[in-house]
């Protein structure tokens, strides 16, 4: 018989055992996915994810890996797309894998980053990098560890086993965003470059499927539509593509598709390459009803040069630096304020900042109106004619009561107007057309005393071809032959432009 002195021993003892386990559990992050997303026993896990990589074929890797795109889904339905991007990975001398996911249960605002020592998975425990975990929380108030999101969190846990096999040894960062602004998009690029710094042994997941319960064919089709944006490379014009569907269109994952090509690109990265794109009817056999899946890799030259930006900046048609969000949130305040007073008949101008050098530069903008989601008017000039900020304000009051095809805006509707503001690099003379790309570029055709304009996101809100945005640009914009610029008839231009919105900084 065991005396009640033992008795009461043992029970300490268990208590403590216990308690010393309560406490490792509570230093890491233990998956849920598993027997859902994928095998819940080692061997089969790692059967299947070993299957898919022999199975992916590769095109040749010329370039530096910065961050890959894949699918989170089943692995049954997923897993085959999601092993192209990974087997790209594998032996690429990846130290630290920095997970991006989208929060699809909790809506919270900002940025939340996995505070704990590993995550579990059936394959073992995966080590979190905690100084690069706590250099993004350390980075911005905005960034903050929420652990209620993590847990059943597919985006970010069908996404360890394939990090585990693929690059063993490799620890991980864990980031879920929690609200889609592009603020938080630009906040979190930051935090990543900065976290990053001049390190090439780190490597970002960008987790998302693609569009959700269309036929087969209508998957394709709108699934396609992004993958051309995404291959533009250009995050911001991607933003407004990507929040200007609708939601079963959008990709799930667009908050960190965007987040992560903006990081990736100041990093150096200069292009986008689709390794693989499948719908989970050639799985199913149903294709009434399919999600889409991508992968891709998103590259820089071996030698740390962006190409595309060195080229632009020689030729000047690219814009010279990126606006901060300050200077952003100026600016649409600068424009607010000039049509406000203008319509209370005074001729006061918002106070300008006079430290800010870049808002009193020689730049183009346009200033584009917009009511419940109609356009209400745009104006602007397309090269400089003095500071950033007079033109904004001069191009708001014009939008607002000169654009011919509109009445002038009144009092009454200005808070029901949002403003947008565009602004614009430097022209470029182009003899090829095939240089022009839509979402990116803006062009400016000319003949003469005839000249006609669209800036970049035209073609994005119209969803047209070169061809039909060409021709109505001709005929419509300038007055002259719509084939006018396959012919040689006039002289083109092509420009980008900076875009930002009320909306995205409410």
């Amino acid at each position: 018989m065991i005396s009640l002195k033992k008795t009461v021993l043992l029970s300490v003892v268990f208590l403590l055992l216990l308690s010393g386990a309560a406490c490792c559990a509570g230093h890491v992050q233990v998956s849920s996915a598993d027997s859902v997303f994928y095998p819940k026993d080692k061997a089969g896990l790692e059967c299947i994810i070993e299957g898919f990589i022999r199975d992916a074929c590769l095109p040749d890797m010329p370039s530096e890996i910065v961050a890959v795109i894949v699918p989170h889904a089943g692995y049954a339905y997923s897993g085959k797309v999601a092993s192209y991007a990974f087997k790209a990975l594998m032996g690429g001398g990846f130290n630290t894998v920095v997970v991006l996911g989208v929060s699809h249960g909790h809506y919270f605002k900002g940025i939340s980053v996995l505070d704990k020592d590993a995550y579990v998975t059936p394959l073992g425990r995966c080590e979190i990098d905690k100084v690069f975990s706590q250099r993004l929380i350390g980075f911005n108030d905005g960034i903050y560890n929420l652990e209620g999101p993590f847990y059943g969190e597919n985006s970010i846990e069908t996404q360890i086993p394939f990090i585990q096999y693929a690059l063993p040894g490799a620890k991980i960062a864990v980031v879920l965003i929690g609200d889609s602004s592009y603020e938080t998009c630009v906040l979190l690029r930051d935090a990543l470059c900065k976290a990053t710094g001049t390190r090439k042994d780190v490597v970002f997941i960008i987790s998302t499927d693609m569009s959700h319960f269309f036929t087969d064919t209508q998957a394709r089709e709108i699934d396609s539509s992004v993958i051309s944006s995404i291959k533009v490379f250009d995050p911001q014009v991607l933003y407004r593509f990507l929040f200007s569907m609708k939601n079963a269109e959008r990709p799930c994952g667009s908050s960190a598709i965007v987040s992560g090509m903006l990081a990736a690109r100041a990093l150096g990265a200069d292009s986008v390459n689709i390794l693989q794109y499948a719908t989970s009817g050639q799985v199913s056999g149903d294709y009434n009803s399919v999600v889409g899946y991508m992968s891709a890799v998103i590259t820089r030259p071996r030698d740390g040069v962006n190409r595309e930006s060195q080229d632009q900046g020689e030729e000047g048609y690219a814009m010279k630096r990126l606006l901060n969000l300050s200077q952003r949130k100026r600016l649409l305040q600068i424009a607010r304020c000039a049509i406000t007073n203008y319509l209370d008949g005074k001729n006061d101008k918002a106070p300008l900042n006079n430290e800010d050098n870049v808002l009193v530069e020689n730049m183009g903008a346009f200033v584009t109106l917009h009511k419940a989601g109609r356009l209400r008017g745009c104006i602007g000039n397309i090269t400089g004619r003095g500071p950033l900020c007079d033109t904004v304000a001069e191009a708001a009051i014009q939008s607002a009561i000169g654009d011919p095809r509109f009445g002038p805006v009144t009092a009454d509707e200005l808070d029901d107007i949002d403003i947008e503001i565009s602004v614009i690099s430097p022209l470029k003379r182009i003899d090829d057309p095939d240089k022009i790309v839509m979402g990116k570029h803006g062009v400016l055709v000319s003949d003469g005393f005839r000249t006609g304009v669209y800036l970049p996101q035209v073609a994005i809100e119209t969803s047209w071809d070169r061809d039909r945005f060409m021709r109505s640009l001709c005929s419509q914009k300038a007055g002259i032959a719509p084939d006018a610029w396959k012919t040689g008839a006039c002289e083109l231009y092509v420009f980008t432009a900076e875009v930002f919105g009320e909306k995205e900084h409410d």
